[in-house]
């Protein structure tokens, strides 16, 4: 939408004077120029780091009134646009604080807050520039900056008078403290444990061609239970696999960690945790036929589709453990048609929200394969035409654990004689 088309103009004709209203009535408008100072005034509050920017936006317009019935010959109106960068702090509860530093990424987005007059023709849309910091899937957090865009209407034209911007935003540092410990009441006056860290960030950004640096302090709190079963460390001691069932397109097993457990009071434990597991490919697929101008059929490339396993995919299926079903699309590219064979097999870890997340080992399907061929079954004529009927087989093999699963996709193919 564009800025000036939400703006109203605002007029201060008197109703006991026509002619002042007449005066007052514009007809028609011509802009002939308009711009920003490259002024910037940059006032902090050293209570809290808070910038504010305020510089000149402008306009030149010729401007036809009823009264005088031709143009003034261009009047200058200047507004003062103000901007703002604001540091963030604040404390919050967060699942974990097991929060990766190594690659965070920003993404920006704005949205609209309203309109300030500045003007009797120009006002101000205020509007938010918010800059997330995020770190993979663990935590993120979001920098909101303020900013003004001035925009000139006169009841017959509207303009998107330019302004300065906020530009090239990139991160600077994030650090996490170590982890502190404290106890808290719950509502029934029992202690509970609650592990803290503070996040420090720091981005730069560019205004007016001058760097500034915006930093943020994050109380992260993770509750973790009551004194006597709060975990603070988990150690992978041993894992192993115990296949249950395995036929030539599906496999079930069993798959265990032990772990040696370090609890708040001081205490550990070792403990067993088992997931059980499954992979299988679908044996046997009818497809509606299909028709195809020969029967020169040929192979020209595979390809293998991994379906990314994000964090809202996986399932908390019991207190510390978590599972997802993982999937690999093997493509076939034939020159009349694409065949695809889906490869499932799940995929687990465990995690106390202290520690390293620790994975389940698991069968992977590897060593891809695949093959084909195409019968003749009979022939038919309709309306003078001959149509011969072939039967399509392809089969795609995948090794896993010691053993291979073939998938078979399989329908009519027709081709017409002419």
């Amino acid at each position: 939408m564009a800025l000036g088309a939400i703006l109203t103009c605002f007029s201060s004709c008197t109703k006991d004077d026509p002619g002042n209203q007449e005066e007052e009535i514009i007809i028609d408008s011509e802009i002939l120029d308009s711009g920003y100072d490259s002024d910037v005034t940059a006032v902090t509050d050293e209570t809290n780091g808070t910038t504010t920017l305020s510089y000149t936006a402008w306009i030149e317009v010729s401007q036809t009134t009823a009264k005088t019935r031709s143009g003034n010959g261009g009047e200058r109106i200047e507004v003062t646009i103000v901007d703002t960068l604001r540091n963030v702090e604040f404390l919050t509860s967060v699942p974990s604080l097991n929060i990766d530093l190594s690659q965070p990424t920003l993404d920006t987005s704005s949205y609209y807050v309203g309109v300030t007059p500045k003007h009797k023709y120009v006002n101000a849309i205020d509007s938010v520039m918010c800059v997330t910091v995020r770190y993979g899937e663990g935590y993120n957090f979001t920098y909101e900056l303020p900013f003004q865009s001035p925009a000139y209407a006169d009841g017959v034209k509207s303009f998107d008078m330019p302004y300065l911007g906020y530009e090239n935003f990139q991160h600077k540092e994030s650090k996490l403290s170590d982890v502190t410990y404290s106890l808290v009441k719950d509502n029934n006056d029992k202690d509970i444990v609650v592990a803290s860290a503070v996040l420090t960030n720091s981005i730069t950004l560019t205004f007016n061609d001058k760097d500034y640096v915006l930093s943020a302090r994050i109380t992260l709190n993770n509750i973790l239970g009551d004194v006597d079963n709060s975990i603070i460390n988990s150690e992978l001691l041993e894992k192993g696999i115990s296949v249950l069932e395995s036929t030539d397109y599906y496999i079930d097993y069993a798959s265990w960690i032990r772990v040696k457990q370090t609890m708040y009071n001081g205490s550990t434990q070792e403990k067993k945790y088992t997931l059980k597991m499954h992979a299988s490919t679908e044996k046997h697929t009818m497809l509606s036929p299909v028709r195809i101008p020969d029967v020169d059929i040929k192979r020209e490339r595979v390809d293998l589709f991994y379906d990314v396993t994000d964090e809202g995919s996986w399932s908390n299926v019991e207190k510390y453990l978590y599972q997802t079903t993982a999937r690999i699309n093997h493509v076939v590219t034939y020159n009349h048609f694409d065949v695809t064979t889906e490869f499932l097999y799940d995929d687990g870890y465990y995690f106390d929200s202290m520690s390293e997340k620790i994975r389940f080992p698991i069968l992977e399907y590897s060593n891809f394969s695949d093959k084909f061929k195409c019968v003749f079954e009979n022939s038919n004529t309709e309306a003078g035409t001959t149509y011969n009927n072939y039967w399509f087989t392809h089969t795609a093999n995948a090794d896993i654990g010691n053993i291979t699963h073939d998938g078979t996709t399989a329908f009519g193919a027709t081709v017409a004689e002419f």
